[in-house]
């Protein structure tokens, strides 16, 4: 026989009081069991929506990692042909500074009728033209890295789109 939560059988009782007890504790043990059952299940489903949440919060995490990666990159290249645009420009000055004054230079000679001015004015022409040359040289080869380093961005942008479809 069971005998209930409650309390036990008492030797004094009626066997009818007994049975009542009894059949008052085989109810509770089952509510409690049914109740225990259900407890049970829902703490199952709440463990089972906590680590779909932390897998999705690791998955969030990584894309998160992998565009801050791909921004710090992108500033990097950023910098860096803001800092070539700088010196480029710097370099454009000089030469063009030194044009100018090949220029006047020529103009004195033509005024004055110098022909060993005249000869230096063309001997910096020509220097100036090839040092025009090899800056225009030097700024091919960078727009050529510059649209390499593009191209790559691009298909970083792309492989990220893919990765977040």
């Amino acid at each position: 026989e069971l005998n209930g939560v409650g309390g036990s059988a008492s030797a004094s009782g009626s066997d009818e009081d007994e049975e009542d007890e009894e059949k008052v504790s085989l109810a509770e043990y089952l509510a409690l069991k049914k109740q225990m059952e259900r407890e049970s299940k829902t703490k199952e489903k709440a463990v089972l929506a906590l680590k779909a949440v932390d897998a999705s919060a690791k998955k969030y995490q990584q894309q998160y990692k992998k565009l801050q990666a791909n921004v710090k990159t992108q500033l990097s290249i950023m910098r860096g042909t803001g800092e070539s645009t700088k010196k480029d420009s710097s370099k454009n000055q000089e030469n063009l500074q030194f044009l100018l004054e090949a220029a006047e230079e020529r103009v004195r000679a033509l005024e004055g009728g110098d022909a060993a001015t005249m000869a230096s004015s063309a001997e910096l022409r020509e220097e100036g033209i090839a040092r025009l040359m090899r800056e225009i040289e030097g700024l091919q080869e960078e727009k050529r890295q510059l649209a390499e380093r593009a191209s790559m961005g691009e298909v970083e942008a792309d492989n990220l789109r893919e990765e977040h479809s």
